[in-house]
C-alpha cells in the first residue's frame, strides 16, 4: 500500500491520483473504440471524458462533504484537497449530468452515446478501486482470518485511529474490499463487452450497467464499514436499490434483452444481497446441539429463555485468542440464569488443542466443539472470530465480525438492557 508515490517540495503526487488518471484513459479508449464501431466521430470520447472527469469529480467530491460535514467544517482546504474521500456515486451523479447535457447540446443519439459509455464506466470503476487499494482510502473491510486478509498501517485516512477506536489489536487484517470491487466491476466490463454486439434498442447497455455495477456494490458493502442509515443498510446500498430500480424500470419499458433476462437479474440482485449479508439479525437463530469438552450435549433451543452469547472461534486464530479474557470478563459479570456463553471451536481433530486453550486462558464458560462446523454453515461465518447476540425470544440481535473487546462499560450496558428490557442498543 503506497498512498503517496513522491513528494517534490509542496507538490505530492498520490497513488490514487494516478489510478484515477489511468482509469479516465482506459476509459476513454473504450469510448472511443465504441464509437467507432457505431460510426460515429471517435473523437468525441475526449469531450465525454472531459465533462465526465469535471462532473465526476465536483460530484464525487459534494457527496464526501455531505457524508463528513463536521470533517469539512473543522478544515475545508485540507479537506478539499487531500488524496482521498472520493465518493463514487456522488462521481456518477455528477459525471452522469455533464456529460449528458453535452449531449443533448450537440444533438447527439443520447442512447447510442451511454451505450458507448456503459462499458467504459465498469473498466473505469474496475481500476478506480485499485487507487483506493494503494491510498487505503478508509474503504477497507470488516476484521477476517482469510488467507487473503490485509492490513492497511499506510493508509491515508486513519487506520490506526480506527483500530483503536474499535478496540481490535495492532495487527488486526480484514477484508481488502476494493479488490473484491475490482473484481466485480472487471466482471461486468466483460458481461457488457460480450454482449454490446447484440442487437438491442438504444440505451439498454446503459440500463443494464446500472443494475449489474451497484449490484457489486451492494454486496460487498456488507463487508464494509460504512454506517447503516436504514433498514441495516448503508448509503451506498440505499443509493444502489435506487439504481438497479431505475435500470430494471427502463430495461423493461424498453424491452432491452427481454423481460425474463430482466426479471433474473433482478432476482440475481435480491438473492446475493441477502445472501451476503448479516442476513441473521432479526431472525431467529438457526438451532445446533454440540458437545461441550465434558461431552455434555447442549442444544440452544433449551436455552430459550436467556440471552445466548454465540462466538465462533477456532484456536489458531491469533485475534481469537486475544478477544477470549475480555469475553470472561462479559461472562463473569452477567453468566447465571439471565445470560449464557457458547464458544463454538470450529477446530478438527480430538479436541485436545481445544481444551488445552481453554485451560491455558482460564475460561469458565462453556466450549463446544464443532469439528463439522455446523454452525460456521448455519451461521454463514466468513472468517474467526465471529459472535453472534440472541435474545430471551432466540432471536438474533446482533452479528460481530471481527475480534470485539467485550469487557468495556459500552459493552456491558448494552448487554444489561437486552437482559433486562430485551433492547439492543449496539455496540
Amino acid at each position: 500500500m503506497h498512498p503517496i508515490i513522491f513528494s517534490i517540495g509542496p507538490i505530492t503526487i498520490y497513488s490514487f491520483g494516478v489510478m484515477l488518471a489511468i482509469a479516465f484513459l482506459a476509459a476513454g479508449n473504450v469510448v472511443e473504440r465504441e464509437l467507432r464501431r457505431e460510426r460515429l466521430d471517435p473523437e468525441l470520447a475526449s469531450s465525454f471524458v472531459l465533462w465526465a472527469a469535471v462532473g465526476g469529480l465536483v460530484g464525487s467530491r459534494l457527496l464526501s462533504f455531505v457524508d463528513d460535514w463536521k470533517g469539512f467544517l473543522a478544515d475545508p482546504l485540507a479537506f478539499v484537497f487531500t488524496g482521498a474521500g472520493f465518493v463514487f456515486y456522488g462521481g456518477l451523479i455528477g459525471g452522469f449530468a455533464t456529460v449528458s447535457m453535452f449531449i443533448w447540446r450537440r444533438g447527439l443519439p443520447w442512447g447510442v452515446i451511454v451505450d458507448c459509455c456503459a462499458p467504459a464506466l465498469a473498466v473505469g470503476q474496475a481500476i478506480g478501486r485499485i487507487g483506493c487499494l494503494l491510498a487505503g482510502d478508509g474503504d477497507w473491510g470488516t476484521p477476517t482470518t482469510l488467507p487473503w486478509a490485509m492490513r492497511f498501517p499506510n493508509a491515508i485516512i486513519g487506520w490506526d485511529a480506527w483500530v483503536q477506536s474499535s478496540g481490535l489489536p495492532a495487527d488486526v487484517l480484514v477484508h481488502p474490499a476494493p479488490i473484491y470491487e475490482t473484481l466485480g466491476y472487471t466482471t461486468v466490463f466483460l458481461v457488457l463487452w460480450s454482449l454490446r454486439h447484440r442487437p438491442h434498442r438504444p440505451g439498454t447497455m446503459f440500463w443494464l450497467y446500472l443494475i449489474l455495477s451497484p449490484a457489486v456494490r451492494f454486496c460487498v458493502e456488507f463487508i464494509r464499514l460504512n454506517p447503516k442509515l436504514a433498514y441495516g443498510l448503508s448509503e451506498a446500498q440505499l443509493i444502489s436499490i435506487v439504481l438497479v430500480t431505475i435500470g430494471v424500470l427502463q430495461l423493461v419499458r424498453t424491452r432491452g434483452f427481454g423481460l425474463q433476462a430482466t426479471a433474473l437479474m433482478l432476482l440475481a440482485f435480491v438473492g446475493v444481497g441477502c445472501e451476503q449479508g448479516s442476513a441473521l439479525v432479526g431472525k431467529p437463530a438457526p438451532d445446533f446441539a454440540l458437545s461441550d469438552l465434558d461431552g455434555r450435549t447442549v442444544r440452544l433451543a433449551n436455552l430459550k429463555g436467556r440471552v445466548v452469547f454465540v462466538n465462533v472461534w477456532a484456536t489458531w486464530c491469533e485475534p481469537c485468542r486475544q478477544e477470549m479474557p475480555s469475553m470472561q470478563a462479559l461472562y463473569e459479570r452477567f453468566g447465571g440464569a439471565d445470560f449464557e456463553m457458547l464458544a463454538v471451536s470450529a477446530d478438527t481433530g480430538d479436541g485436545a488443542d481445544v481444551r488445552a486453550f481453554a485451560e491455558s486462558l482460564a475460561l469458565t464458560f462453556r466450549v463446544l466443539r464443532d469439528p463439522e462446523r455446523q454452525v460456521s454453515s448455519r451461521y454463514r461465518v466468513t472468517g474467526y472470530p465471529e459472535t453472534f447476540l440472541i435474545d430471551r425470544n432466540g432471536r438474533v440481535v446482533s452479528h460481530t465480525i471481527g475480534p470485539h473487546h467485550w469487557s468495556t462499560p459500552t459493552t456491558f450496558t448494552a448487554v444489561r438492557r437486552l437482559i433486562d428490557s430485551g433492547e439492543w442498543t449496539g455496540l
